[in-house]
């Protein structure tokens, strides 16, 4: 727990969003504020051109959200030039 807030989970990730693995497009499962509305895609980007989606108040980077989506936990590193 941080500042008060419950730390994101699996869970709660999969409740808020859709993802498509074939296409990578991340979509809103519910609306949760009036520019957040339920079937809308994830394309905001912040100043690092990251995209970018606020969770319960709090940015994160999408690519971090679809693997706690995925995996069920935080990637301590992403290297996306690295095939496994």
């Amino acid at each position: 727990m941080e500042n008060g807030m419950p730390e994101l989970t699996q869970a709660r990730v999969k409740e808020l969003f859709d993802y498509d693995p074939d296409t990578g497009v991340v979509t809103r499962k519910i609306t949760v504020a009036y520019n957040a509305r339920k079937g809308s895609v994830i394309t905001s980007i912040n100043d690092q051109g990251y995209l970018r989606v606020g969770i319960d108040g709090k940015g994160n980077r999408l690519h971090r959200i679809i693997w706690l989506w995925v995996y069920g936990c935080f990637p301590i590193e992403v290297d996306h030039g690295k095939s496994i």
